[in-house]
């Protein structure tokens, strides 16, 4: 239970985290190609919600290791964006 908890309040923030970063691209006009697009639908967006609803259910072991997941697949990406 704690580890729902705790996976919400992450999620939680890590949405209005970015819907901000969002909303920043949206003021300076950043434009994002089709796959950058969908991967940020997928894995940085769709993920963690997806692995909170898991967590509240039977499969909580699936949805800790889908957030897990797509958190590290987020960071590697930057990770890389960074590195260029």
């Amino acid at each position: 239970m704690k580890i729902a908890q705790y996976g919400t309040i992450i999620v939680v923030i890590h949405a209005i985290a970015h819907g901000l970063h969002g909303l920043a691209h949206m003021e300076i006009p950043i434009p994002l190609f089709l796959l950058q697009s969908l991967f940020i639908g997928a894995v940085i967006l769709l993920t963690p919600i997806i692995a909170t609803v898991l967590l509240w259910m039977p499969f909580d072991r699936i949805g800790s290791w889908l957030l897990i997941d797509g958190f590290g697949c987020w960071i590697g990406v930057w990770a890389l964006k960074t590195i260029q």
